[in-house]
């Protein structure tokens, strides 16, 4: 059975060892979700490679996506800002209770603590709230890291 890790190579996302290398720790806390209808909600579907990568490994979750930029709309993406409470409030009202919130989006650390604030309440008891590329909220090169001193 091919791995997480390899799912996400082949899907061409950063989540794979070449890049981030969060795909080899996502399958030790999510193996054995692999067969669990739950629901799944990232925020920040850029190219969609890794919606596409979570509905294969979850063939029986719900998988959602967020995103600010309309050219990412389809099939179970949303758009619109993740720190828009009504946007968010709207979303959760239409897919139910999320149980693995992924927060891949702005990377921007205001934006970050916003979303976290509204949605970690919101996640089921036992679920996850993952916040990806954290290290952008120290790093000035990113051009979206305020300016800490």
């Amino acid at each position: 059975m091919e791995t997480l890790d390899e799912m996400a190579m082949r899907h061409h996302t950063d989540k794979a060892s070449p890049q981030h290398d969060f795909a080899r720790v996502y399958e030790k806390y999510f193996s054995e979700w692999r067969d669990k209808e739950f629901i799944l909600l990232e925020i920040g579907v850029g190219s969609g490679a890794s919606i596409r990568l979570w509905r294969e490994y979850f063939p029986k979750a719900h998988v959602y996506g967020i995103d600010i930029n309309p050219d990412c709309a389809g099939e179970g993406i949303f758009i619109g800002s993740q720190i828009d409470t009504g946007f968010l409030d709207s979303i959760l009202a239409k897919i139910g209770t999320p149980d693995v919130i992924i927060d891949d989006g702005s990377h921007y650390c205001p934006d970050t603590i916003a979303s976290f604030k509204h949605l970690f309440p919101k996640v089921s008891s036992g679920g996850f709230y993952i916040v990806e590329d954290f290290h952008c909220a120290y790093d000035s090169t990113y051009g979206l890291a305020p300016p800490y001193g």
